[in-house]
């Protein structure tokens, strides 16, 4: 795979999920790709076209931190394309628009089902950004069933696009520095955190600053919760690093050093209470149970898709 095309696509990938929430990812996506296929005046064939899908699914398979829910989908274009032999670009629109109808009624479900953590109105604790959050916060707000919120303060822009919600939503809010929250945790009745994936190890993938946040609210028994859908399961086995790092180049003065930073934490699925999917809040061992019966159809899935790649001449 081009290296290149790897550090590119990632680097997008990570700048797309930080102004706008992991949830969002995969409908931006999905239409770039959908406007993309309308341009294309390349090979049109479906053999063509399923060898061009194949580079952007090992490109995705090779970004970190891995976005399962972008994999999926363009494993779903090439199952479309592998079982309509004479599928032409209108068609393959077609079905990509159909995977954001999919998209969005899932969201809406898992809204309802988040919601129910809600209803009673709860003090609860907000850390990163999401669409489906904001969509949440904004229907308790019509409800006039507002829970009292905490935000734990990370970086400025993240926080603000958090607080803009809960303004313009008329919500009762605080807004704490994530290292401070000691200080209110007796206040809090639970925490909800948007992920972006759950791996094949039994490890969440989280905004920076997350696996600190939900071990010391475990530690004083405040409810913690993980929102993740389960288009987000990411069922591939490896031992690469989970989040994307570098080192960035600091100086203070006369002191010039060197400091490493992390797009994303990764902690394990057993230190949080329960996760928000779309069919229900599940405990951590039902999540395990559920990933487990939906990677056999992945399996099948992938094996399919090795037959494809041979079959286009790709890797």
């Amino acid at each position: 795979m081009d290296a290149t095309l790897v550090k590119t696509l990632n680097s997008q990938l990570l700048a797309l999920e930080n102004d706008y929430g992991s949830d969002a990812i995969g409908p931006i996506v999905v239409h770039a790709l959908i406007r993309t296929i309308d341009t294309y005046t390349g090979d049109t064939s479906v053999q063509g076209l399923t060898h061009e899908l194949l580079r952007l699914h090992d490109a995705l398979l090779d970004c970190r931190p891995r976005m399962a829910g972008l994999i999926l989908e363009v494993q779903s274009a090439l199952l479309f394309l592998h079982e309509h032999p004479q599928a032409t670009l209108p068609q393959l629109c077609e079905f990509l628009d159909g995977l954001l109808d999919t998209k969005q009624s899932r969201q809406r479900i898992s809204i309802k089902v988040a919601n129910e953590l809600l209803r009673d109105q709860p003090t609860i604790l907000l850390h990163a950004y999401s669409d489906t959050l904001r969509a949440i916060l904004e229907q308790c707000a019509e409800r006039d069933q507002r829970p009292r919120v905490f935000v734990a303060a990370q970086e400025e822009e993240k926080t603000d696009r958090l607080v803009s919600v809960l303004h313009r939503s008329h919500y009762d809010y605080k807004v704490v520095s994530e290292y401070s929250i000691a200080h209110i945790v007796e206040q809090l009745d639970l925490a909800i955190f948007p992920a972006l994936t759950l791996n094949n190890s039994g490890q969440a993938v989280l905004g920076p600053g997350s696996t600190g946040l939900v071990s010391q609210l475990r530690a004083v028994g405040v409810k913690t919760y993980m929102f993740l859908t389960t288009n987000k399961f990411s069922f591939w086995t490896d031992d690469t690093e989970t989040a994307f790092s570098e080192v960035r180049e600091k100086k203070r003065g006369a002191l010039h050093f060197q400091k490493t930073v992390f797009s994303h934490d990764d902690i394990a699925l057993d230190q949080f209470t329960g996760v928000i999917t779309e069919s229900a809040i599940l405990s951590p061992a039902d999540t395990r149970a559920l990933f487990s019966e939906l990677q056999e159809k992945w399996l099948a899935n992938e094996r399919l898709l090795a037959t494809l790649r041979n079959g286009s001449g790709s890797r």
